[in-house]
């Protein structure tokens, strides 16, 4: 009961300081669009960086896209939560097994500008088992008009961007050995953020290749998407 009540415990102050941290924002100057970490430490068990926009679009905006970044996290959290305790209560697992258990989420931002914010996120957990299991989210956001940009609307109506991404991801797959097990093409639900110097595709653990590629990710120069991308896209 002891081991059950400071878990729960813990699991409290963590949602606490989650909603210490949410009410906490503040709003910034509206231009350019800042982007300013939700951050929860606790110990060596759960550590959380969440993107949160600080400005530089409309209110209601802002609150659609936080709100959509939490939520990622916290709905890998509450699966965690009590598959990690009722770990710790197994009698044969060693010590250094349950003290390994851990939950993080980071963030990063690969492109910021007047029209285009692009950032992806990535949680990663250990219950115990082999290893832990990674997932990354991408969030490319129209600026102007305060929308989150789905793959095929990178590109001019009517263009045959399927047809090259998917070429280009299986010449990759190729070069790279990598057995390609589950793609079958790209399509509206397609994983990408934009960097600096093109549209990157990425896979997750097991979805192209076996899990110690890790996340696979193709970039595609905008150079050779020049001709049919939206001209706001290109760098």
């Amino acid at each position: 009961m002891k081991l059950r009540s400071a878990w729960i415990k813990n699991i409290c102050l963590i949602m606490f300081g989650l909603v210490l941290l949410t009410s906490g924002l503040q709003a910034a100057e509206a231009s350019p669009v800042v982007i300013v970490p939700m951050q929860l430490q606790q110990g060596s068990l759960v550590s959380v960086r969440i993107p949160q926009f600080d400005g530089g679009m409309p209110g209601e905006a802002m609150a659609m896209f936080n709100e959509r970044y939490r939520q990622v996290v916290l709905q890998r959290l509450r699966e965690f939560e009590p598959i990690a305790y009722e770990t710790r209560l197994m009698p044969q697992l060693p010590a250094a097994v349950k003290n390994a258990l851990m939950f993080m989420a980071e963030y990063e931002v690969f492109r910021s500008d007047a029209t285009i914010v692009s950032l992806t996120q990535k949680v990663y957990q250990f219950t115990g088992g082999a290893h832990g299991m990674t997932w990354q989210t991408g969030h490319t956001i129209d600026i102007v008009n305060a929308k989150q940009l789905l793959l095929p609307e990178l590109f001019a109506a009517g263009s045959d961007y399927a047809e090259r991404l998917n070429r280009f991801v299986r010449e990759q797959g190729a070069a790279r050995n990598l057995p390609m097990w589950e793609f079958k093409g790209v399509g509206v639900k397609s994983a990408f953020y934009l960097n600096e110097d093109g549209v990157v595709l990425f896979f997750q653990p097991y979805e192209v290749a076996p899990y110690s590629e890790g996340v696979v990710h193709m970039l595609i120069p905008y150079r050779l998407l020049a001709d049919i991308l939206r001209p706001e896209i290109l760098r």
